[in-house]
């Protein structure tokens, strides 16, 4: 972990910034792979369009998510209950239907269902790339991005710093990084906001 922090700031101090809007004309052909991948995390985030995003997710990071968030729901029935669990999936009745799911298909769905709570954001495309740092097919790259203040309060939005790591598949840069913070946090939010029953 301290190798990885200091690759970072080691990065970030040798590295100038670098503004990229791939919305305009000739620089999608002119910019590093990694960008365009980038461009497209927050381009599908912001609206919510996981199907779209999954084929550029490691494979490792996307059983790993699966694993976690498995072991999050348990927790989350234990705590609140099944039927306020169940009530976040819309069409599911019994958590194990989703055992049947692919990891791709898990992870789109999951992160799909917590993504329901938020309203589309329009995006302009531009991002400040910060830094990059490459070790043992890792590629650590920290830029400026806008994201939001509040998980449930989309239109409240930040610039900040935010880190995105690569790791190598078959060739190709994949996405090397878990969302179950975030998700976690929404379901939360969501599952707090329900009336307690009386016992």
């Amino acid at each position: 972990m301290m190798r990885l922090q200091s690759l970072i700031l080691v990065a970030a101090l040798v590295a100038g910034p670098a503004t990229i809007n791939l919305h305009a004309e000739g620089n999608k052909e002119d910019a590093p792979g990694y960008v365009e991948l980038i461009h497209n995390y927050i381009s599908y985030s912001e609206k919510y369009d996981y199907a779209s995003l999954a084929p550029d997710m490691h494979p490792y990071s996307l059983a790993c998510f699966r694993r976690i968030v498995d072991e999050m729901l348990i927790l989350l029935v234990d705590r609140y209950g099944f039927d306020a669990v169940i009530s976040l999936f819309d069409g599911v009745t019994n958590l194990r239907e989703l055992d049947r799911l692919s990891d791709p298909d898990y992870w789109i769905f999951i992160m799909g269902t917590a993504g329901k709570f938020f309203e589309e954001e329009k995006w302009d495309g531009t991002f400040k790339i910060l830094s990059t740092a490459e070790e043992k097919g890792r590629l650590v790259v920290t830029l400026d991005a806008t994201g939001a203040i509040n998980p449930m309060n989309n239109r409240a939005r930040l610039n900040r710093i935010g880190c995105i790591i690569f790791r190598r598949h078959e060739g190709d840069w994949k996405f090397y990084g878990l969302q179950v913070t975030w998700v976690e946090k929404v379901f939360k939010m969501y599952l707090n906001s329900l009336p307690v029953e009386a016992d």
